[in-house]
């Protein structure tokens, strides 16, 4: 029987679809929720049954994904992910603009310990989104949007995260994640931790 990844409209609050990719034989998607408290997570979908697999309980709409491997990232403003053993809801809001957490084919996703700073955009920006594009290959994740900062450099619109076979980190804090660009000539590093999720060593 066929199961819904979100929930049904109730009034003015709804849940759309932002973005879909397909992996396999999975459906993975994100969501845009207007109202508060709805689904505007990520979600994953069986293609040979169109069963729902999991659902993500973020708060904050999510604007793109990407699917490496066995991760999923997303570009979104998540504010609350508690409820998965996140971060809360702060006041003022604070917000995380790139996310990821295992694709996997149970019940549920986990959220990994990759969160690397990208701003949500100019002052004049209507949405101030940040990331708006995602894009991903076995050695880099692409981020596409209006953000003018990664890391805390001066990068607009777009940035790149490569895998430690790419970029190896010859003093790393952990696993690591870069992002590249350069600026004035000089090539910047941000540092995002990943833990060896981002591909393969």
């Amino acid at each position: 029987m066929e199961q819904s990844a979100g929930p049904a409209p109730s009034g003015s609050k709804y849940s759309g679809v932002t973005d879909l990719v397909v992996a396999g034989s999975t459906v993975y998607g994100g969501a845009h929720g207007e109202g508060g408290g709805v689904f505007d997570g990520r979600f994953a979908v069986d293609t040979n049954t169109g069963n729902t697999l999991w659902t993500d309980t973020c708060l904050g709409a999510t604007t793109a994904i990407a699917v490496q491997g066995s991760v999923v990232y997303s570009g979104s403003h998540g504010h609350d992910c508690s409820s998965m053993g996140g971060w809360p809801q702060t006041n003022p809001s604070t917000y995380q603009r790139l996310v990821a957490e295992t694709a996997g084919s149970g019940s549920k996703s986990t959220l990994l310990h990759w969160f690397p700073y990208v701003n949500y955009g100019p002052e004049t920006s209507y949405y101030k989104q940040g990331p708006w594009a995602l894009v991903a290959d076995s050695n880099y994740l692409w981020v596409g949007g209006e953000f003018t900062r990664a890391g805390d450099a001066d990068q607009q619109g777009l940035t790149r995260f490569a895998t430690k076979s790419v970029a190896p980190d010859t003093n790393p804090p952990g696993n690591a994640v870069r992002s590249r660009h350069r600026r004035r000539g000089r090539q910047h590093r941000a540092e995002g931790h990943l833990e060896g999720y981002l591909g393969p060593g």
